[in-house]
């Protein structure tokens, strides 16, 4: 029983071990270095640095195919606009003409929204094509 009472233990005169103990004090005394530098680094008052900041890169040039930089539906000139109130609301409407419209699609589809009759809806296309007429008249003059 005697042999069991007996417990393994550390040598401590072993190399390792020794290399282990120096390992931790040099450690422990560069720690405490390292804070004094800090403390005293903290009590001084340092002049901010002028810093040089690095040009920003420009943005990178994205491809885009010559069909998509053109745009697919050329905008339309607006050649003129009707202004009416609307008899229920009492609200003031605008409907824009704009180049390339068929006048007679333009008149029944005003005629709808404003609630005109045929007799006045016939009445606005006579009067629109005048118009109309007019214009293109102008224009090829000058």
């Amino acid at each position: 029983m005697e042999m069991y009472t007996k417990t393994a233990r550390l040598n401590m005169e072993h190399g390792f071990v020794k290399f282990v103990v120096r390992n931790q004090l040099d450690r422990e005394r560069y720690d405490q270095e390292m804070r004094e530098k800090m403390d005293q680094r903290s009590s001084q008052t340092v002049p901010a640095r002028r810093t040089r900041r690095a040009p920003r890169r420009p943005d990178r040039a994205v491809y885009t195919p010559p069909v998509a930089r053109k745009p697919a539906v050329p905008p339309r000139a607006v050649l003129f606009r009707l202004e009416y109130c609307d008899t229920s609301s009492g609200a003031v409407r605008h409907e824009s003409f704009l180049e390339g419209t068929d006048l007679v699609e333009f008149c029944a589809s005003f005629a709808k929204k404003a609630g005109l009759d045929e007799q006045r809806q016939r009445a606005l296309l006579e009067r629109l094509q005048k118009e109309v007429g007019q214009d293109e008249s102008s224009d090829t003059r000058q």
